[in-house]
């Protein structure tokens, strides 16, 4: 029986409930990890940046 990706399989609204919770968990590590992976980026852009904008 083919589902569509993300969806869980059809079972009881309690396995269901516990897949969402599951799936917005995950949602919300990655979108931590995604300000995260941006921070860095502009802390090594900026690590960069410096040097080239302070000389004379």
């Amino acid at each position: 029986m083919y589902t569509t990706p993300g969806e869980p399989p059809l079972c009881s609204s309690d396995c269901r409930a516990r897949f969402e919770a599951q799936r917005a968990r995950g949602a919300k590590w990655q979108s931590m990890f995604n300000v995260l992976l941006i921070i860095m980026l502009l802390w090594l852009f900026i690590a960069l940046l410096l040097p080239a904008l302070t000389k004379p």
